[in-house]
Order: structure tokens, then sequence, then C-alpha cells
């Protein structure tokens, strides 16, 4: 189901073989997006997103558990930092291969 097309309030849930995941539309304009370890279920990643897929914001995601990339190179620990505190963001998370890759447009 497209985001567009979820209820708002409504959480859907997924698994795979390495992580749930859980997405809620919060509002007509946004969703929320959580990666959850299988394992323990400690929280991995956690994303506020726009509907129409033009931005999105990370709100979360654990350090020991990605490995970031920003824009196709290696992220440093100042691009860590300043990953959280921006909106406009795109970003792939791989968990098969513990990869973020986030591009900031």
């Amino acid at each position: 189901m497209r985001s567009d097309q979820m209820p708002i309030g409504v959480p859907q849930s997924m698994s795979n073989e390495y992580v749930d995941i859980k997405i809620v539309r919060t509002s007509d304009n946004e969703v929320d997006l959580e990666y959850r370890s299988l394992t323990n279920f400690d929280l991995l990643l956690k994303a506020a997103l726009k509907v129409d897929g033009s931005s999105s914001e990370l709100v979360f995601f654990d350090r020991t558990f990605w490995t970031v990339s920003v824009d196709g190179r290696p992220a440093t620990e100042a691009d860590i930092d300043d990953l959280l505190t921006k909106t406009g963001l795109g970003f792939a998370a791989i968990p098969a291969e513990r990869q973020l890759r986030i591009t900031t447009r």
C-alpha cells in the first residue's frame, strides 16, 4: 500500500529476516517510519517522511548498527552529528548490509 493510501493513525507492520518495520501515517502529509531489531526489538532507525516523497527527516539511527554514507562517501562523525538536524534528506536503509545511504540533495 502506498503511504498516500494509508489511513491516518493505523500502523502497518512488516518484517524480513533482519528487521521489523512499522509505518504510521500521522497526518495527511506525514508518515513515521521505524526499523527495529528482530533479536531485541531495539530501535535502529526512526524517520519522518512526507507522503508525497518530497523529503524526509532522520529522527534517530543507531550508530553502532548502521554504516553510514552521505552523498556516496563514508560519513564522518561531523556528518553524522549534522544529519539529525537536517530535513529534506533522501535515504536508503539496507538492513541486510547494515548500510544507511543518505543523500542531502
